[in-house]
C-alpha cells in the first residue's frame, strides 16, 4: 500500500521528465526525516524493528481497508492474503453502500473534492445532474518556462517544486474562497463562486492570483540550485457562467466545470505574461463595480486577438 500522504510526501515522476536520479536520491519525508528509496525499503524489510516500519493509516479509513492493509503487512508471508483474496474483498467492499458512505463521510478528503449534496447522492448511487452557476470567476495558471526548468532538474526535484508551490496555493485557496478543481503538471485550475455563491467572486479570484504570484516569487525552483532563481507564474481569469458536474463513478469521482468561462480563462492565461494576471472585460467590470474599494487597479492592454475568441480588450490586474 502507498505511504499515507498525511504524514509522507513522496515525489512522483512526470511523464515528460526523464529521471536523472539514482536509488540513493532523496525520495520522501517521513516524520520529519529525509529518506531515500533504499532507506525506506531496508526499513520495511528489517524484521527486528518493533513496531515494524509501516505506513500510517488515516484515522477515518474504512475498517475493511485497515484490516486488509494490516494483514498484508504480516511478517510471516503465509499469513498474508493472496492478491485474488484482496481483489475479492475490495470488490465486495466497493459494492457495499455502507462502505461508500464511510469513505465519503464528512471530514474525509472528499470534502475538498465534492460538495456535500453530491457526496450524499453518490453514496446512494444516484445520478448527479449538471448544475449551472451563472456568476463565477474561473482562473488558470501555469509556471513560466516549465519545460526548460524540467530539463534542468531531476524528476524528484520537479515534483518537489510542484509540491512546494501548490501547497502555498492550497493555503491561499482557503483564505480567498477559491475551489481548486484540478492540477495537471504545472497547470492550476480553480474557481470562485462554486458551489456556494459569492457576490465578490471576481475580486476574490484576482486577489488570490496576485498573492499566488507573490508566493511563487518566494518559492525557489530548487533549493540546492540557487542559480535557477525563483518560480514565475502567470494567471488568466474569466467571469461568467459554467456547468458543474461529476465525471466518473462513485469510486473515482471527478468534480469539474464546463463552459465558455473555462475556455476563456485558459486563453487569458496562455496570452498573459510572467508575474501577471490577465482578465476579460467582464471580470474587469465586476472589479470596477466595487467603486475602487477592492484595492485593485486595472491596466488595459488594448484590443488583442485572442485565439478562438476574436478581438477582445484585456486587462492586467495590479494592486493599488
Amino acid at each position: 500500500p502507498a505511504l499515507d500522504t498525511a504524514d509522507t510526501y513522496a515525489t512522483t515522476e512526470p511523464t515528460k521528465v526523464k529521471s536523472k536520479s539514482s536509488s540513493k536520491d532523496f525520495y520522501a519525508i517521513i516524520d520529519g526525516e529525509r529518506l531515500s528509496r533504499d532507506d525506506i525499503i531496508n526499513r520495511v524489510k528489517d524484521l527486528s524493528l518493533d513496531p515494524p516500519f509501516r505506513p500510517k493509516l488515516p484515522d477515518n479509513a474504512p475498517q475493511v481497508l485497515v484490516d486488509i492493509c494490516t494483514e498484508c503487512w504480516q511478517k510471516n508471508p503465509k499469513r498474508r492474503p493472496t492478491m485474488k483474496e484482496v481483489e475479492e474483498r475490495l470488490e465486495a467492499a466497493v459494492a457495499s453502500t455502507s462502505f461508500t458512505k464511510q469513505l465519503m463521510r464528512r471530514g474525509s478528503v472528499f470534502d475538498s473534492i465534492l460538495p456535500p449534496d453530491m457526496q450524499d447522492k453518490l453514496s446512494r448511487g444516484e445520478a448527479i445532474k449538471p448544475q449551472t452557476h451563472d456568476n463565477i470567476t474561473v482562473l488558470f495558471s501555469d509556471i513560466v518556462g516549465f519545460t526548460s526548468i524540467s530539463s534542468a532538474l531531476t524528476a524528484e526535484e520537479v515534483g518537489d517544486l510542484i509540491f512546494r508551490l501548490f501547497t502555498k496555493f492550497d493555503d491561499l485557496c482557503k483564505v480567498h474562497g477559491v475551489k481548486k478543481l484540478d492540477v495537471i503538471g504545472d497547470a492550476f485550475l480553480g474557481v470562485v463562486g462554486v458551489p456556494s455563491t459569492m457576490p465578490d467572486h471576481a475580486i476574490r479570484a484576482a486577489t488570490f492570483a496576485l498573492n499566488a504570484i507573490k508566493a511563487a516569487q518566494n518559492t525557489p525552483i530548487c533549493p540546492s540550485k540557487p542559480q535557477l532563481g525563483s518560480a514565475k507564474v502567470r494567471f488568466g481569469l474569466a467571469s461568467g457562467s459554467a456547468v458543474a458536474t461529476v465525471i466518473g463513478t462513485r469510486e473515482h469521482p471527478k468534480y469539474t466545470l464546463f463552459g465558455d468561462a473555462v475556455n476563456t480563462a485558459s486563453r487569458m492565461e496562455s496570452s498573459s505574461q510572467p508575474n501577471k494576471c490577465q482578465v476579460t472585460p467582464e471580470t474587469a467590470e465586476l472589479i470596477r463595480s466595487h467603486n475602487g474599494k477592492s484595492g485593485l487597479n486595472l491596466v488595459s492592454r488594448g484590443t488583442r486577438e485572442i485565439k478562438g475568441k476574436g478581438e477582445m480588450e484585456t486587462f492586467f490586474v495590479e494592486e493599488n
